[in-house]
Parts: structure tokens; sequence; C-alpha cells
């Protein structure tokens, strides 16, 4: 997953408090009890949801107006100077909008990519900056900037993370801090609002036309060409890949395949486990990968709708990858970030709202993109959603080359680790260095990780 779900850690024994749980701890001289209760469970309310038709969609984005400019009012509320993250997102763009509204003198603040134009959204964070009246601060980052970065957010790891932007999120909060102690970002719009690549690629196998179709039977043919996260055609190669493997599977296995960076026959063949029966692998013993699997795919149904894969997305990509890494990226430099899209009320009117209103063969967040139109330029309404990334296949092509091969040479470390099979590390390895990368740089990525994080903590 790039990450480790909760309530799993890294540790044998260890847990994670999962979202909407709490723990009661009494204690006299002879026990200790530790009693976990769920509070709040996220409601998913389709009966409302299919109560609203295209008739409601008009006064739907109202509501959905005003509980947005609410939540930014009240989260703009602060002793201490605020600013706003602006990537460039439909998501960051409002936020940032409203902020200027309610707040005069509130700063923009946007990291780029000058030497990596692929990942680099500076100009369309301008072009919001501009229309809005924004005090607007670019932070141009260079390699040798993401490489230091890099460094320092392996270090600060209590445990193995291996979302490489995370590194952005360093960067960025290490430059707003000396402007200011508090941000708002824009997060949680694309879980609530269907705004991820694989969220479009749910509705389009649930609802396939001719070319849905074509793609998802070509898989053979996409799994040939060149692909990989680096450049517009080979990551639409690569998106194109993805699709055609879920193509096929049920709600449930399609939405683990995509929300993950790797399948599970890859990840088992990483494994020295790989060298057990399959059935063994993925049986219940020993790890109970399939009992955590059923757990956080619990949400999911055979005949439900895509609302039930947002709040999937909500429950465990959110609070384990989303917010983990802001949360960790910005607390490495005491800046507290704040998320309006996550008030409360947002989330339960947001999970009201029908899939229609949301997502469509053209359009990805509808009711937010078009409740917010009028405040927004056209040149960034229409514009393909960019991920947060880092360049990490030029980064194992260069800096990073030499420290990948020593890290997937060192057999005693392996050997004693007893967790990696040898073989699929040097396949790994083959593939990064090949004209068909995929998705490799990231699965090097999650090794380099993995193993600074033993060598912080477990030697």
């Amino acid at each position: 997953m790039n990450y480790i779900p909760a309530p799993a850690t890294i540790l044998k024994n260890f847990y994670k408090l999962e979202p909407g749980y709490h723990l009661t701890i009494t204690w006299n001289k002879e026990k200790v009890h530790v009693e976990k209760n769920q509070w709040y469970q996220i409601p998913l309310n389709e009966e409302e949801a299919k109560k609203l038709t295209a008739h409601d969609y008009s006064q739907s984005q109202k509501v959905l107006k005003r509980f947005v400019r609410e939540s930014v009012r009240k989260r703009l509320i602060a002793d201490v100077p605020v600013g706003t993250f602006l990537s460039g997102g439909i998501d960051s763009s409002i936020i940032a909008t409203i902020a200027k509204e309610e707040k005069e003198d509130i700063e923009a603040f946007t990291i780029g990519f000058p030497e990596y134009d692929h990942f680099d959204e500076t100009s369309a964070a301008r072009v919001v900056a501009k229309k809005a009246g924004l005090t607007h601060h670019e932070i141009p980052v260079r390699q040798k900037d993401l490489y230091e970065s890099a460094r320092q957010v392996l270090n600060h790891l209590d445990e193995p993370f291996g979302d490489s932007s995370m590194v952005n999120v360093n960067l960025l909060s290490k430059h707003v801090r000396t402007h200011v102690k508090v941000a708002l970002s824009g997060d949680g719009g694309d879980e609530l609002f269907g705004g991820y690549n694989k969220h479009s690629a749910e509705f389009r196998v649930r609802y396939p036309a001719f070319k849905e179709h074509m793609v998802g039977n070509l898989g053979p043919f996409w799994g040939i060409l060149p692909n990989s996260r680096s450049g517009k055609l080979s990551n639409l190669v690569r998106q194109l890949n993805r699709f055609s493997d879920g193509f096929k599977l049920g709600p449930k296995d399609r939405y683990w395949r995509w929300a993950g960076i790797m399948n599970e026959e890859q990840a088992n063949y990483l494994m020295k486990e790989a060298m057990l029966p399959r059935e063994q692998r993925l049986s219940d013993d020993g790890h109970n990968y399939k009992k955590r699997k059923d757990f956080l795919l619990r949400f999911i149904t055979k005949n439900g709708t895509l609302n039930e894969t947002l709040l999937t997305d909500a429950q465990m990509v959110l609070a384990n990858d989303m917010l983990f890494k802001v949360d960790q990226g910005s607390m490495i430099h005491n800046l507290e970030v704040r998320t309006p899209l996550l008030d409360h009320l947002i989330v339960q009117y947001a999970f009201k709202l029908p899939v229609m209103f949301k997502l469509n063969h053209t359009s990805k967040k509808k009711i937010l993109t078009d409740a917010f139109s009028d405040k927004l330029p056209n040149e960034i309404l229409n514009n393909p959603k960019k991920g947060f990334e880092v360049p990490l296949l030029e980064w194992f092509r260069g800096e990073l080359k030499e420290d990948f091969k020593a890290a997937i040479s060192d057999l005693d470390l392996i050997e004693h680790q007893g967790v990696f099979n040898p073989k699929s590390l040097e396949e790994i390895e083959r593939k990064l260095y090949s004209n068909n990368p995929g998705d490799s740089a990231t699965w090097a990525w999650a090794y380099l990780v993995f193993q600074s994080w033993y060598k912080n903590h477990m030697i």
C-alpha cells in the first residue's frame, strides 16, 4: 500500500488507533485494563442520496459553498499568522481564494520544480493567485533541495512510509514556516468528491462505453509499451495498463489493486515468503493478511455505489497516507496545517450526495468544481490532476543509484532480516534501468525507506 494502514503497525503486537475510535485505560496496583470503543463512523447515507435528482444539483452547490466558506472562516481564527498552501489544483485554489476573501492579508505558498516540467504546477498556481489577488510566494526547488529533503524525511520516520510526496510537503513546510505558523491545505477534496484517477476509472468500469471495453481488453498490449510516471505519454500508458489490470475484477479486488503500488503477486514475490505455496502465503496463518484486507475493504459491497469506494478512501488512504504525510512533513518544522474540506459538516454532506453529482465520464469532483467555477480561472478548471510527486525515476538513475545498488547488494543484512527475496530485488533493479521502468522507481523507494527505517531503529 506504500504505507501501513491502521490498526496494523510495522511492529508485532503494537497497534494504531483507527479513525473514530477511542481508548479507555483504567489501572490499579494489580493490573491495567485497556478498552477500545468506536465513537464515530462517517455516515454513508445512500437513502438520502437516492432522493436527490438533477433538479437538486443547483441547490446542493449552494449548500456546499456555504459549508466550505464557514469552514475556512473558522480555520482562519488564530493568534498567529495564517497562510495557505496553493498547488494549482482545484482544492487548494478554492481554499486559498475563499481565505483571501475572508482575510485580506493572507499569503499563499507554492513549490515549483524548474528542472522537472512534468511535475511543476507553478504556472497554474500563479494564475489562481493573480485572479484572487493573493500575496503569492513561489519556492523554486532544485534537485539538490529535493535530495536533502529526502534525507531529512528518511531520518524522521518512526515507521516505514513510502509516499515520496512527503519529501515535497517537508520542503514546502520548511519555507512556509519562515512566514507563518499555521497553513490551510486542500486535503480531503479528492476522497470526498472523487478526484483521483482511480475514481474516474472505477466510474468507467461501472458504466463502460466502447472505449473502456477496448482499453480493458488490451492488457497485454499496454504491458509491452514503455510506461513510467516521468513523462506525459509514458504515464498515460501506465494508467491504461492499470485500468486494464482492474477492468475484469470485482469492486473489492479492483479497489485493492488500484490502491496499491503493486499487485498481490508482485508483493509476494518481493517477500521471502513467496517461496511458500500460494494458498499458504495468502492464508490467515501468521500475518493475518486476508483478515486485515477484508477489514479495510469492509465498506465495499458487490452492488453498492461508488460512494462506498470514496468512504474506503477516506478511512484508509486519507487517514493513513495523505493526512499522515502532511502531519509528519509539517511538524518537522513546527508548522500547524488545517484542513477546511474535512470539517465534519462537509464530510457528512458529501456522503449524502449521489455519485452523479461527483463523477461522470468527463468530469471528476464535479459539484465541488461547479460550485466554485465563478471564482476560479478557466485555465485550471479542466486541467488534468497532477499528483504532488517527486522525480523518483530520475533520482534512481542519478543521485540515488549508488544508494539503491548498495541496499540491494547488502546480502548479509537481507539474509539476517529474512524479509526480502533477493531475486525480486534483482528484477526491480533490471526494470528500473530498462526502457520500460513502470512503477519500479516507486518500489525501489519503498525498499530504501524500509531499509533506512530498519537501520535507524532496529539495529
